[in-house]
């Protein structure tokens, strides 16, 4: 801790104890503060640059956090489009630009996948949002709307 005290009179950047978490290589340390430090803690996550790390499953974590986040912001939304071609615009603007965010550092699972198509159709056809199979086919140029130039 020196050390990185050092470098923060030399450097002018000092570590914030209350925003910081230390993380032990070694798994088997239990404790809960090194010099006033949050240690992370086994199976548990901590919200970074809008990404869950930590020691948890972190792919699992992560999606299930992004769908609740995706659910939260559709239920907000779902009363305002009137028709299919709104509802597309709108999932189009509000869901879309999440999934790839999380995509870029987690997979998704063909579960994960499944419950985000099924949140689609379900928002897009029956104006709900629930994750339950449907049974209406989605046909690809409902997805994508290029806008008209002109």
């Amino acid at each position: 801790m020196a050390l990185i005290r050092k470098f923060g009179r030399v450097s002018g950047l000092h570590i914030q104890p209350t925003k910081s978490w230390f993380r032990f290589l070694n798994t088997v340390v239990s404790a809960l503060e090194w010099h006033d430090i949050p240690v992370f803690q086994q199976r548990r996550t901590q919200k970074y640059l809008g990404y869950e790390v930590g020691f948890a499953d972190q792919n699992r974590v992560n999606w299930a956090n992004r769908i609740r986040i995706i659910q939260r912001r559709m239920i907000t939304a779902e009363t305002a489009p009137k028709t299919v071609h709104d509802r597309v615009d709108l999932f189009n603007t509000v869901a879309l630009p999440s999934i790839p965010f999380t995509a870029k550092m987690f997979g998704p699972s063909p579960e994960v996948l499944r419950q985000l198509v099924n949140i689609q159709k379900n928002f897009i056809w029956k104006k709900r949002m629930e994750d339950d199979p449907g049974r209406h086919k989605m046909s690809p140029k409902w997805i994508f709307q290029p806008q008209e130039a002109g």
